[in-house]
């Protein structure tokens, strides 16, 4: 696992979720979700990829308006495919 690309990535997100949360309820919801995931990946304390799924990001993109957000499910994709090992 690349630690410096998945720290990288993770910064990104948390940095964008954290400017959308205030105006926007379905990323307050997906930072909750994530967001410990993304502190340890912040702390280089994931050393190898997740074997399932990440956690929370289905339902709130089906379910809530983060489709409008392109910067944000571009974020999000690169983050998962990092975390996830390129699967």
């Amino acid at each position: 696992m690349d630690q410096d690309a998945l720290y990288t990535k993770a910064v990104r997100l948390r940095e964008i979720l954290n400017d959308l949360s205030p105006s926007s309820e379905a990323a307050q919801t997906l930072l909750a979700a994530i967001g410990p995931l993304l502190e340890r990946a912040i702390s280089r304390e994931v050393s190898a990829p997740l074997e399932r799924h990440m956690p929370g990001g289905h339902m709130v993109w089906v379910e809530e308006s983060l489709r409008d957000f392109p910067e944000l499910e571009e974020a999000y994709a690169q983050f998962q495919n990092e975390i996830l090992g390129g699967r």
